[in-house]
C-alpha cells in the first residue's frame, strides 16, 4: 500500500478526527476526544498548549485520504521528546501503516534532536507494538486514562542506529 506522510495543516483536521474516532473506545478513551481536538487547535496555531516546546505533527495519506496521523514535541530545556497522538484509522490496522508512521517519527526525532530521550504514553492495547521498537516500560498506571484503559509510560534512548532498527 502506497502512502505519503506530510506535515499537518487545518485542511486535514476532519480526516484526523475521523481516524481518531474510529479508534474510540478500544485505543482511546471517549474523554480523550476533546484533548485530541485541543492538540489539533495547538497545531493550527489557534492555542498555545506547550509554550516551552516545539511540536510537529504529520498526516498519513493514501489516495489523498487521511488514514493516520502522529507527531511529537521536544523541549530543549529537558532534552526530552514525546510522541504525540499517533494513530491509524481502524480500517487500516495491521497493514504496516503504524510501523511506517512510527519509523518516520523516530527518524525525524533522531535527526533533529540527537541524544534526546524519547517518551510516550500508551494503553495496554498498544504497548507491545512499541516494545518491538525498543521502548521500555517505565511506569504502569491502572485505569490511567479511564476505567479499564491502563496507561504505560515508556522510554526510548535515541542514538544514531536506533531509528533504523528493523523488527
Amino acid at each position: 500500500m502506497e502512502i505519503t506522510i506530510v506535515p499537518y495543516s487545518k485542511a486535514y483536521r476532519e480526516g484526523c478526527m475521523a481516524a481518531f474516532l474510529s479508534n474510540v473506545p478500544k485505543f482511546f478513551a471517549t474523554e480523550e476526544i476533546a484533548q485530541f481536538g485541543t492538540w489539533l487547535d495547538h497545531m493550527e496555531g489557534a492555542t498555545i498548549e506547550y509554550p516551552d516546546s516545539e511540536s510537529l505533527y504529520f498526516v498519513v495519506l493514501h489516495n489523498q485520504e487521511v488514514i493516520g496521523c502522529g507527531g511529537f514535541g521536544y523541549s530543549e530545556a529537558t532534552k526530552k521528546a514525546v510522541l504525540a497522538w499517533g494513530l491509524v484509522h481502524s480500517e487500516y490496522h495491521k497493514k504496516n501503516i503504524g510501523r511506517k508512521l512510527l519509523e518516520f517519527r523516530l527518524e525525524r526525532i533522531a535527526s533533529l534532536y540527537p541524544g534526546a530521550t524519547l517518551w510516550l504514553d500508551t494503553t495496554q492495547h498498544s504497548y507491545p507494538f512499541f516494545e518491538k521498537f525498543g521502548f521500555t516500560i517505565q511506569q504502569f498506571t491502572e485505569d490511567g486514562y479511564a476505567k479499564g484503559m491502563h496507561r504505560y509510560d515508556m522510554i526510548w534512548k535515541i542514538n544514531s542506529n536506533s531509528a533504523s532498527k528493523q523488527v
